[in-house]
């Protein structure tokens, strides 16, 4: 019996959530299982190449093929029946498909993540908040400017020598860069300059010292937490998964 996952067409961290989970039933179940790897037809931002591999999960981008999971067993009991130590556990199976530069100096690194997510607060304001139905992954400029100050206020304190960035909205990097105040230099694992940003970002964010996230809530940072088994810097106040949040620490 050959097992189809059918992916989520969204970002990066939400696959790899699927693939962990999987491990989990693979070895629970002592199966393989394929996960098919599902771009979205409409966004470039949400299409990449297969670029990870898994222990038990195979991940195939495949059009032809359908997912035949929910046939032979119960998603959401299964999925609710994993705990931390399942995530931790399992999140290790994890890997790029590339070869890995040797890691020279410790680092820290920066997530910055806004983007399409912060609502600004102007006069389309409720109109922006009812059409996202309150999604608590959405934040106002407020919000994320009071994120941005109380992390720039840790690592402004935290001073280290070596720092990775990245974020989807580069003119916020600049503006953040400049608000540091002490020497430092920006680093990188240095990945072959054909691997795409999303697999470079994600992986020298997981192979970093430490992550600060700058954000409300990013499947991109926990994961690149969980599989890296990384030291994670959330803003105290902000609501973490514990299922995810075997590595999270606070800044205030």
């Amino acid at each position: 019996m050959k097992i189809y996952f059918d992916g989520r067409t969204d970002g990066l961290g939400n696959r790899i959530i699927e693939i962990i989970f999987l491990e989990y039933v693979a070895s629970m179940k002592n199966i393989s299982i394929n996960y098919l790897w599902n771009n979205h037809p409409r966004r470039l931002d949400r299409s990449y190449p297969v670029m990870i591999k898994s222990k038990n999960v195979n991940i195939i981008n495949n059009l032809s093929k359908k997912g035949n999971f929910n046939d032979h067993f119960q998603f959401r009991e299964l999925f609710s029946s994993m705990d931390q130590t399942d995530w931790v556990k399992y999140a290790k199976f994890i890997q790029p498909a590339f070869s890995i530069p040797s890691k020279k100096e410790k680092y820290t690194s920066i997530h910055l993540r806004g983007g399409d997510r912060i609502l600004n607060l102007d006069k389309y304001f409720i109109k922006k908040y009812l059409a996202v139905e309150k999604n608590h992954y959405s934040i106002t400029n407020f919000e994320f400017n009071r994120i941005k100050k109380k992390s720039l206020k840790y690592i402004n304190k935290l001073k280290p020598e070596n720092i990775f960035i990245c974020t989807d909205i580069e003119d916020e990097k600049i503006v953040y860069l400049n608000k540091l105040n002490f020497k430092y230099n920006l680093k990188n694992l240095g990945f072959d300059e054909k691997i795409p940003a999303v697999y470079t970002d994600f992986f020298n964010l997981a192979f970093s010292r430490e992550i600060i996230m700058v954000s409300k809530y990013s499947t991109f940072a926990l994961m690149a937490s969980l599989v890296g088994q990384t030291k994670l810097m959330v803003c105290d106040g902000i609501e973490i998964n514990k299922n995810y949040s075997a590595y999270v620490e606070r800044y205030n």
